[in-house]
């Protein structure tokens, strides 16, 4: 079943469109030795995963609004090399970047439906840490993605409180966990988890974050638990 946010999406393709601004002067793109655009300057080290992957076929790509939500749902699945191929497939459309993706059709699907996505990997990155030694490329996958996301300023400032919370509060109970692990490599996701969740914290809109501090103050201060 498709998390809720799926259904019917909300129009962004205005904004979208409004983003293009058409060059015809071939040094305004610049790319990286993997052939992919660079964003904001930022490589990241998360990067460094990818090239252990085989590149995916540029055929794989979602192709429509209806490609997209199915690509979403297969994040879910209970085969990791299933959600791990969805996981490529989203991460493919996102490595187009905010200056070339407006003028995708597959970008634009993607940016219709930015809180399932979001909605989805949280639930899947509960799955694959539920048994993080079985489940580490999935781990990867799920934390390329939300990179990915996070070099899309537009596609992550359309974030809502409530996304931001669940996601927030599933990604700090994966940074405690890792980082406690006695397994070398779970406990190297942690230094990523942290990097993602600081690199949410510059490119989410500063009021859905600015009101998601204010809500995890008001748990802390009641007494809640937080995750």
């Amino acid at each position: 079943m498709l998390p809720s946010r799926l259904a019917p999406p909300r129009s962004r393709a205005g904004t979208l469109r409004s983003t293009i601004v058409p060059s015809t002067d071939p040094a305004a793109t610049h790319s990286n030795s993997n052939g992919t655009k660079d964003t904001n300057g930022q490589n990241s080290k998360v990067e460094s995963w990818r090239s252990a992957e085989t590149p995916g076929d540029p055929e794989a790509s979602p192709d429509s609004a209806n490609g997209i939500t199915l690509t979403i749902s297969s994040i879910l699945s209970s085969d990791s090399d299933r959600s791990v191929d969805a996981l490529k497939k989203i991460q493919k459309v996102l490595q187009l970047g905010p200056d070339t993706g407006p003028s995708s059709p597959q970008y634009r699907d993607l940016a219709e439906h930015t809180e399932g996505l979001l909605e989805t990997v949280t639930l899947q990155m509960a799955h694959a840490f539920d048994k993080p030694d079985d489940n580490v490329r999935l781990a990867k996958h799920l934390i390329q993605t939300l990179n990915a996301f996070c070099d899309n300023p537009l596609l992550a400032e359309s974030l809502t409180v409530d996304i931001l919370t669940a996601l927030f509060e599933e990604l700090a109970l994966r940074l405690l966990q890792t980082d406690d692990s006695q397994d070398k490599e779970v406990k190297n996701l942690s230094r990523f988890i942290n990097m993602i969740m600081l690199r949410l914290f510059s490119t989410g809109r500063r009021i859905a974050v600015f009101r998601w501090v204010i809500r995890i103050h008001r748990m802390i201060r009641n007494g809640l638990t937080v995750v």
